[in-house]
């Protein structure tokens, strides 16, 4: 019966199921037989024994410590007997989300794979993508792929195709949270064969923006997944995210204070990009726009959250937050200087504020990585692309290559390099030809 004491037998005495006189140091059957005695006099619960949690925390090298869990979350591990595939994936995940250690929280991911267990027996490739999630997870701190995660991987790769295929489950959100979880494991394994799902993905999400999504998990599902959209759109003119990024992402955005923040407003910097000059009443608003609320944050915010008694969970959310508004200023400072005022000064010198605030941000934000900390890549880009040439890209180069030891397959230098030349784009004296997404190497794509 799960949730009633076990025994205090050693483990080894429990493995044989001999009777243990739990002694300490070693029992006398340990002693005896010159053995290792572990966990004589420990008490143990049956829920706690979970073959499918220690399976998975098996991948991780003993000289590597383990993310901490939240002892009052283990009420909601499943029961490891009677089990079958479903109950141990279940667990396995479960498992996964009891990490409360900020550097590895899997809630980075969105706040929402909290409600993923619920849904799980209803397609063959949610289960699978959870499952491959939850095997891959600690190679994240171990940077070690075994078979198991290997092989998990690419069964759900598998697995969502079968399920793309079928006319019935391919707009579903249960596939669509599929796509979500295989974009995750894609970063860690730093796989290219997902490569071009910012595509899939707005083909989907406009067939289903007209919908109503009252549930709370289908419209945070839906909104993660414009933010990947939204990315890969900065260099892939085949995505065209309006009018239906809209539709989607409106109730966010209306809860969102600052407008330089919405999804809405974050999707207009393919535009930008691509024909700054007939867009150039648009930038200039913008980028006032995204002074003012830096300078609320900055002001107001920081000064907030640092205090001692902040939660450390919140300081960490909101650095990506801010490292993303950071991002978005810093291109629309780019483009203001290099198509309409190359020689403004004040234009100038916010574009170097904008790069230290940025490598202080990313210094502060060290102490969360990887996941705390997994939006700090993308401002770290934008800002090596715009300070080329200056005393600070060293510094940022070094920052990149430090957030890049968490994910080795990560290609952040090139992609800063793409990043510059698509910043650099002028389409008065060239053409848009060959850019690569830039979400395709984002940890948290």
């Amino acid at each position: 019966m799960p949730g009633v004491p076990s025994s205090r037998a050693c483990d080894a005495c429990r493995k044989q199921r001999k009777k243990c006189d739990q002694q300490r140091p070693a029992c006398s059957r340990c002693a005896r037989l010159q053995v290792a005695c572990v966990g004589a006099g420990k008490q143990r619960f049956k829920f706690a024994e979970n073959r499918t949690i220690d399976r998975l925390e098996s991948h991780t090298p003993s000289t590597n410590p383990s993310p901490c869990r939240s002892p009052e979350a283990a009420a909601l591990v499943v029961p490891a007997s009677p089990s079958n595939r479903l109950t141990l994936v279940t667990s396995a995940f479960l498992s996964t989300l009891r990490v409360t250690d900020i550097r590895y929280d899997p809630t980075a991911y969105g706040e929402f794979l909290t409600e993923i267990p619920r849904r799980l027996g209803a397609n063959a490739a949610l289960d699978a993508s959870v499952h491959a999630f939850s095997v891959g997870f600690p190679q994240i701190y171990s940077h070690e792929k075994s078979p198991e995660v290997v092989e998990s991987y690419f069964r759900a790769l598998a697995a969502l195709r079968t399920s793309l295929d079928r006319p019935s489950e391919a707009s579903s959100i249960n596939t669509l949270c599929a796509i979500y979880m295989m974009i995750i494991c894609q970063a860690w394994m730093g796989d290219c064969m997902l490569t071009g799902h910012g595509e899939l993905l707005s083909q989907i999400l406009r067939t289903i923006a007209c919908k109503k999504w009252d549930d709370e998990f289908d419209h945070q599902l839906l909104v993660t997944l414009c933010i990947p959209v939204i990315l890969e759109s900065i260099g892939n003119p085949k995505i065209q995210v309006q009018p239906w990024l809209d539709q989607l992402v409106n109730r966010h955005d209306q809860a969102i204070p600052m407008k330089s923040m919405r999804l809405s407003q974050l999707a207009k910097i393919q535009q930008f990009l691509n024909d700054p000059y007939a867009h150039e009443a648009d930038i200039r608003i913008a980028y006032q726009h995204s002074g003012f609320d830096l300078h609320k944050i900055r002001e107001v915010i920081i000064p907030r959250i640092t205090k001692t008694d902040y939660p450390v969970k919140t300081r960490s959310r909101f650095q990506a937050f801010h490292s993303v508004l950071l991002a978005y200023a810093v291109i629309l400072n780019n483009i203001l200087r290099r198509c309409f005022e190359p020689y403004n000064l004040i234009l100038a010198a916010e574009g170097e504020a904008l790069v230290g605030d940025i490598i202080a941000l990313a210094e502060d934000g060290a102490q969360y990585r990887p996941l705390g900390s997994s939006g700090m890549p993308i401002s770290l880009m934008a800002a090596w692309a715009l300070a080329k040439g200056t005393d600070r890209q060293t510094r940022l180069e070094e920052l990149l290559t430090e957030y890049k030891s968490d994910f080795p397959a990560a290609s952040w230098r090139q992609v800063s390099q793409y990043l510059e030349r698509r910043m650099n784009y002028d389409p008065k004296t060239a053409a848009l030809k060959d850019l690569r997404p830039v979400a395709d190497a984002c940890p948290t794509m």
